[in-house]
This record gives structure tokens, sequence and C-alpha cells, in this order.
């Protein structure tokens, strides 16, 4: 009988991150429902958390089963796609977030931001679940499943490409939105008050580092992935469970972790900042100046849009008191 295993998975690091992984999925749950928001977030953290469960019970399965085709596929498939599901929650929250700062800065509109890059996690998903079941029906054979492996190297290879433009284009807001902002001041970014108030907040920045460090650690996991599944299934790096731990298991569990209890429903409603909102108020004299002047992002129009408020009682202005 074939086994891929050129070691006995150690059973306290396999039920140390099983615990970590059950206590990321109650905490990610609890905050989900708690807020009320980002309910697609909250999904698919919570399939990558149970995935990540999945793949390390059939790691300690394999200590006493070294055998047995399906742990090792199992856990191969579970871990390995997991981390795609991370990489969607921090893409359904960077449209969120460009909008917060003003989508004038961003080269890609808001709206299509998750379009794309979910696109991009979908075909990594499927060529990385592709490869995992011919893995399976070549381990069913007693085969090394070499063509399995190459259709996963792609998938991970797609996904750490994705993720690449990913930061790339994060890194190219940031840049942009910083010299709009020494050239124009505040006016060069969006200037709904509730925008304005949560560039300011503690949880908000909280969730800016924590999004940018998971996206930086899933990078660099899936990098690492390219290069031991590259080396072959008998190779140095799967052969040896302490590269496993630290350069696959430890960033995707610290990943897990920020994006777990940093939840982004905590820094804002997935409506803000709301689309410019015109009220019924009294006639104006055209002499009189405005109060307020609000310059913000419109998603349906694609255009950078000014509300002059007049009125103190005005809603967008009560609401923000």
């Amino acid at each position: 009988m074939l086994s891929y295993w050129s070691y006995r998975p150690s059973v306290p690091i396999n039920a140390t991150f099983i615990a970590m992984f059950v206590i990321f999925t109650i905490v990610g749950l609890s905050l989900g429902f708690w807020t009320r928001r980002f309910k697609k977030y909250t999904a698919v953290m919570f399939i990558g958390n149970v995935m990540q469960i999945i793949g390390y019970v059939a790691r300690m399965y394999a200590y006493n089963y070294p055998f047995s085709d399906l742990s090792f596929i199992t856990q191969l498939t579970c871990l390995t796609l997991a981390p795609a599901f991370y990489a969607a929650g921090i893409y359904f929250s960077l449209a969120q977030i460009v909008l917060i700062f003003g989508g004038q800065n961003s080269r890609v509109p808001p709206a299509l931001i998750p379009k794309i890059f979910i696109t991009c996690d979908i075909i990594s998903l499927i060529l990385q679940g592709g490869g995992g079941a011919l893995a399976a029906w070549y381990a069913q054979h007693e085969k090394m499943p070499d063509n399995g492996n190459y259709t996963m190297i792609g998938g991970l290879s797609f996904q750490a490409l994705t993720l690449l433009i990913f930061l790339g284009m994060a890194g190219d807001f940031a840049w942009r939105t910083s010299k709009a902002k020494k050239l124009h001041g505040d006016s060069a970014m969006n200037e709904d008050l509730s925008a304005r108030r949560l560039r300011r907040s503690k949880k908000f920045q909280y969730l800016l580092v924590s999004l940018a460090v998971s996206a930086v650690l899933i990078f660099f996991r899936s990098v690492y992935r390219v290069m031991e599944l590259s080396e072959g299934w008998k190779g140095h790096l799967m052969s040896n469970e302490k590269y496993v731990v630290f350069f696959e298991s430890i960033p995707v569990a610290v990943a897990a972790l920020l994006q777990s209890a940093i939840h982004p429903g905590h820094s804002f409603r997935e409506s803000e900042p709301v689309d410019i909102r015109f009220t019924d108020m009294p006639p104006t004299p055209e002499n009189r100046e405005p109060i307020h002047t609000i310059r913000r992002w419109n998603e349906k129009t694609g255009k950078c849009e000014v509300e002059l408020i007049y009125d103190d009682s005005h809603p967008v202005l009560s609401r923000n008191r």
C-alpha cells in the first residue's frame, strides 16, 4: 500500500491548530451576528475556518492511519483551499474602504473591485479544487497524483498573482490618496461626515492594518505552497512538518485571527458612506452661503458629486451629530 506521508503528523501541534480555528470560528460568527453587517465577509470567513478545522482533523487522523489516502487528500485539499476564502473577505472589504477615502482616487471603480477579485478567487478555487479531485483519483488507484499536483500549482500561482495585483492596487490607491491630500487637503477625499469620522476612528485604522497584514501573510503562504508542490509529493518541504507549521500553518492562523477578531462590521456599515440624498427643503435664497459642502463618490454614476447644505436640520448633519 502506498503512503504519501514522510512523517507522522504531530497530534499536539495539530490539536492546537484545531482549537485555535474553533475559537476563530466562534468569534467570527459571534461578531457577524452581533453587528449584523458584512454578511458575505462573515460567511467566507466561516467557510475558511471550518475547512482549516477539517484539514487539521485529517492530519491528526493520519497519525494512527498513515496509509489512509482519504486523510491525506482531505488535509491537502482543505488546507490548500481555505486561505482563498480569507482572501475573499479582504476583497469584500476593500470596496468600502475605497469609498471611505474617496473613489475618485482609485484607478478601478469601487463597485468593480470585489467583482474582479472575487472572480479571480473563484477561478483559483476551481483550479485548486480540480487539482485536489485529480489527486484523489490518482490516490485511489495507488499512483502518485502528479497531474493533480500541476493543476493545484496552477491554481495557487493564480491566487498568488491575484494577491500581488491586489496589493499593488491597494498600494497605488494609498499613494494616490496621500498625494491628493497633500495637494488639495481633505477636499481630495470623501467629505461625507460619516466617512470623515470613520477615517479618524481607531477601529477603522486597526481594520486597515489587519487586512493589510492578512493579505501579505496569505500571499507569502501561497508562494510557499507553490514552492512546496513544485518539489513533488516527496519533496524536502512537504516531507518536513516543521516547514508546514512555520510557513503554512502559522501565517494562515495569524491571518485568520486578525480577520476574525477585527471584524469590518465593527468599523462601518456596508451602506456607508451613503450616496448623496437630496431632501425636500425650503427654498434657499440665491445669495445665501451654504453652511456645509459634501463631496463624495457616487458609486452609481462613477463620479464625484457635490451636495450643498444650507440648513442645520438637514438629515446628513443631524445623523452625524
